[in-house]
């Protein structure tokens, strides 16, 4: 088995396996330990992962997945955002997802909530 993608935080190894989500310690570097796991974490494919502190944000070309990994024994979605169809790439920092997409700036959401949207004129523009 290999991760599709993977990123690590928190003495954790976080991948994505497409639509699957799963958690392996690091408490011992050298015999990494799944831990945790999510079953089809989204009905089409994940693309990519960000982690930031105890929250990690999945993505694919749809929406933002956010997981609380807090036990990461037990990982939970909290959160689910649709981006812009020209979604490009994101950053993460303090649970908040700056999200560039091309022709309309950036947008930013937090786990729960949108913070600010297109709509509600919360564009950035560089």
């Amino acid at each position: 088995w290999a991760p599709f993608q993977f990123e690590i935080g928190n003495r954790a190894l976080y991948a994505i396996d497409h639509p699957d989500f799963h958690v392996l310690s690091l408490e011992d570097p050298l015999v990494p330990v799944e831990v945790g796991f999510i079953r089809r974490l989204s009905n089409i494919g994940l693309f990519g992962l960000r982690v930031d502190r105890n929250t990690v944000i999945a993505h694919n070309h749809r929406g933002l997945f956010f997981i609380d990994v807090r036990d990461p024994t037990q990982p939970e979605p909290i959160g689910y955002h649709a981006i812009p169809s020209e979604f490009e790439s994101f950053e993460v920092q303090n649970k908040v997802a700056y999200v560039a997409a091309a022709g309309s700036g950036v947008q930013v959401f937090g786990p729960c909530r949108s913070i600010a949207t297109r709509s509600a004129g919360g564009r950035i523009h560089p």
